[in-house]
């Protein structure tokens, strides 16, 4: 390893500062929350909308024995959403059923409800209807507000 010294009108002072910066941007935990509210707007939107803002668009409509028999059971619950318990884990920040997984580099978001994998897998009797399913522009979304984390971050440490 080289290490360069110079003292030469705050030069050192300029490389604590990025130093702090590194090691602020080394462990992303502070910033994971934010991410992770982001994600949980953009779920909102695709329940909202039964998938038709997602990469795949909207969600196969039901077979319609099992919308009958929903219709009569649960009248009014959208596709996806029949107590709630796997859009409540995708939307809402500390549902006991949600992964929720920080790791200074990582952050991985999605439900332990058992049957999360059928719907965004689909079976060989049902269709998939993927609830997580970002678009691009979702994506871009996510990115830009890494971004700005990281600009204010930098802002903060010059």
């Amino acid at each position: 390893m080289v290490t360069l010294r110079a003292s030469w009108n705050g030069i050192d002072q300029a490389v604590v500062r990025i130093s702090r910066l590194r090691t602020r941007i080394e462990d992303m935990r502070p910033y994971w929350p934010l991410i992770a509210e982001k994600f949980y707007k953009i779920e909102q939107r695709a329940f909202s909308s039964e998938g038709a803002v997602s990469r795949h668009g909207m969600w196969a409509r039901l077979n319609a024995r099992y919308k009958a028999w929903k219709d009569l059971h649960y009248p009014g619950r959208r596709v996806l959403t029949l107590r709630g318990s796997l859009r409540d884990t995708l939307t809402r920040a500390g549902h006991p059923q949600a992964i929720y997984e920080a790791t200074p580099r990582s952050l991985t978001l999605g439900s332990r409800v058992p049957y999360a994998i059928y719907h965004q897998t689909g079976t060989g009797k049902m269709p998939a209807r993927r609830p997580i399913d970002l678009s691009a522009r979702e994506y871009a979304e996510i990115a830009r507000e890494i971004h700005r984390l990281l600009v204010a971050e930098f802002s903060r440490a010059a």
